[in-house]
């Protein structure tokens, strides 16, 4: 008798687990589904997108980007402007990479239904116009705009005389893929608060070209044809301080700065120049 009763026994137990491992995976199934109705919701989805900080791109143009980041769905299932699921990040990411004027990004969920967009634009601050010399006496076509952090982010409008200072030179990076950096971020603003200094102290208007050479000399020339030269690693102060005494000093000082070919301050206290 109780060895007969042991099939049916194990049988019991076998049907047992059976129908819990049915409600189990039911159960599984029903949660699976609730999960993905709940990620599918309106109330849940982004539908506003506002965008905050931008001024030479229109609004109406990121957040057409944005909506098509948003769209589609993850593995095909849950939605990409779930609220609880978009992609932040990526988002941020493709900002900056689609549009190289836009300095930084930041994404805020303001509710669950919508998000803000709050870029920081890049501001001119100079042109970039080539790898070597140009002796045009304007800006050739088309130069980049350059940020005060010496980086190459946009083509430059064309405008009818000199706005902002020209520089030339080899970018640190390819300029295929912008934004590409001109000079390091501490040389360039170095560099163009130096150039400020000399066209205050010259007042000969602004520069139309400002060559970096590959030996990293600088020459700022200006449209007269009178040109600075300085070593561009050295002393910002002290290379101001010495223009300072080149104009006053007795060689510079009886001719107009037109008369000179240029001035070289190079060579620390010594002064080279050389006249038309």
């Amino acid at each position: 008798m109780a060895a007969a009763a042991q099939p049916r026994l194990r049988e019991k137990r076998r049907k047992r687990r059976a129908i819990v491992a049915t409600l189990a995976l039911i159960f599984v199934l029903l949660a699976c589904y609730g999960v993905v109705t709940l990620m599918r919701e309106r109330f849940l989805r982004i539908g506003t997108i506002t965008i905050e900080g931008a001024s030479t791109l229109a609004t109406s143009t990121l957040e057409t980007f944005a909506r098509g980041e948003l769209a589609g769905n993850f593995w095909y299932v849950f939605p990409k402007d779930n609220i609880w699921l978009y992609p932040k990040n990526k988002l941020e990411a493709g900002v900056r990479s689609a549009f190289p004027v836009v300095k930084s990004v930041g994404v805020r969920a303001d509710t669950l239904t919508s998000i803000s967009l709050v870029v920081s634009e890049r501001r001119p601050r100079a042109l970039w116009c080539g790898a070597g010399d140009s002796t045009a006496s304007s800006t050739p076509s088309p130069c980049l705009l350059l940020d005060e952090s010496g980086m190459a982010y946009g083509q430059s409008p064309q405008f009818s005389g000199f706005v902002y200072v020209p520089y030339y030179g080899v970018l640190l990076e390819d300029g295929i893929v912008l934004p590409a950096q001109f000079l390091s971020p501490d040389t360039f603003r170095s560099l163009s608060a130096l150039v400020d200094s000399l066209v205050q102290q010259a007042n000969q208007g602004i520069p139309d070209r400002v060559l970096i050479d590959e030996n990293d000399d600088v020459h700022v020339r200006f449209g007269n044809g009178f040109t600075v030269l300085f070593a561009l690693g050295g002393d910002s102060g002290e290379i101001a301080q010495r223009f300072v005494l080149a104009l006053a000093s007795a060689p510079v000082s009886s001719h107009p700065l037109s008369a000179f070919r240029y001035l070289d301050l190079r060579f620390g206290d010594k002064l080279y120049f050389k006249l038309k």
